[in-house]
């Protein structure tokens, strides 16, 4: 029986790091390793087009520094062992033999592999299939995306009114930051991109509907989930959210979203729900559409 490896497709500011400690530190499903986001995949297809995403991977070697996590994240990675995978070339060779590797530590624990690097969103159709090609011969592989209110996770993103416009008003594609600003709000173009490729191996998740109820994932995954970690952005406090102490990448909002800049975003963005509703038939409930 083949390991099974889950792949997050994204999007950033979307809480993909509470469904991860959901399935990992809360569920015991599934386990990515050294990082959450390794961002391997887009590094072999770009071959290191963005040099601060290259030098974040490469320094995964040198030490734990970043984003703090929960104690449970690294039970199962035995130094050193793995360590080789930080270094060029980037391959998917490579990444195969990482994923298999990293399972024979954590099978007598974990169900699955995963990989949760959000800059999976923006991997193209071509090498999708590359991808899936070499991961079927070695891996149950299962996909999710999480999708959330596209406002909200767009002003996550900028922090500030100010920026939030400029980022409506003047996209850019030069900056990664910029980059994952625009890019990731293509809801539909990734469901369908990831859908053409995987099929019924993909499955897409509101964020706001699966803090409510699991059911659909858990059914997906063929794995119960009975209890979810916290998760800053849900519900939606803006400014006065809980400092989750493993979650300060949900604290990135500074100031309140003004009645100006929401009005603005309705109007630059409605097309993105629109886009939703055109392709799943309707627009959830807790989303900012009108």
């Amino acid at each position: 029986m083949k390991p099974k490896l889950l792949i997050n497709v994204g999007t950033n500011h979307s809480a993909t790091t509470p469904l991860y400690y959901t399935l990992s530190v809360s569920q015991k499903y599934c386990h990515c390793g050294h990082r959450k986001e390794s961002h391997y995949l887009h590094l072999v297809e770009t071959q290191g087009k963005w040099q601060h995403e290259v030098d974040k991977f490469l320094a995964t070697i040198h030490g734990r520094k970043g984003t703090p996590r929960p104690p449970k994240f690294y039970e199962n990675i035995i130094e050193g062992q793995l360590d080789w995978f930080f270094r060029r070339p980037f391959t998917l060779d490579r990444y195969v033999e990482y994923h298999l590797a990293h399972w024979e530590n954590i099978k007598h624990e974990y169900q699955s592999c995963g990989d949760f690097s959000n800059h999976n969103a923006a991997l193209s159709e071509d090498f999708l299939y590359r991808v899936k090609s070499k991961l079927e011969k070695h891996f149950d592989v299962k996909c999710v995306i999480i999708m959330r209110d596209p406002i909200r996770r767009m002003y996550s993103l900028s922090k500030t009114n100010d920026r939030f416009l400029e980022k409506l008003c003047n996209p850019k594609y030069d900056d990664l930051k910029e980059y994952q600003g625009t890019k990731y709000k293509d809801y539909v173009g990734i469901c369908k991109r990831w859908s053409k490729v995987w099929g019924s191996k993909f499955f897409p998740i509101i964020m706001e509907e699966f803090w409510e109820d699991q059911t659909k994932l858990s059914e997906f995954l063929e794995y119960p989930i009975t209890d979810v970690y916290d998760n800053v952005f849900y519900p939606e406090k803006g400014v006065n959210a809980t400092k989750h102490a493993f979650l300060n990448d949900q604290w990135s909002v500074k100031e309140e979203m003004t009645e100006h800049s929401l009005n603005v975003a309705k109007s630059k963005m409605n097309y993105i729900y629109q886009e939703f509703k055109e392709y799943f038939g309707y627009i959830p409930s807790a989303w900012q559409s009108s």
